[in-house]
């Protein structure tokens, strides 16, 4: 009997997560994976030549990528754009003073930025 009880449950939890799950296109999908791995790949020559400087980019890259994972939320739109424009244009402004800044990788993630909120309101 607790079997059953505990299958019904799982059911239940499961089954409130689905609309939210199915709700969102595999190409929202998609974007928040590319926003994630070029959150990932940012400050690469500034982490490789500047090992004092590794944790300071662990953070942004940590604070980029969960900027990125926040679009499969319920929060609003607005909110997340404005959140991920302002960390995609952040993170070099406090490693070394804007040096070994990569604004081709800034203009790329804050593209992601603006097509996955396109992509979330239509």
């Amino acid at each position: 009997m607790k079997k059953i009880a505990l299958l019904a449950v799982a059911t239940a939890l499961f089954g409130a997560g689905a609309p939210v799950a199915s709700a969102t296109p595999s190409a929202l999908d998609g974007l928040v994976a590319q926003c994630s791995r070029e959150a990932s790949r940012s400050h690469e020559r500034a982490w490789r030549l500047e090992p004092s400087l590794r944790p300071t980019i662990e953070a942004h890259r940590d604070l980029m990528s969960a900027a990125c994972a926040r679009w499969l939320s319920a929060e609003k739109t607005e909110v997340l754009l404005t959140q991920c424009l302002a960390q995609a244009a952040a993170g070099p402004r406090h490693i070394q003073n804007g040096r070994n800044m990569d604004r081709s990788r800034i203009e790329r993630q804050q593209e992601l930025c603006r097509k996955i909120a396109e992509r979330r309101t239509s």
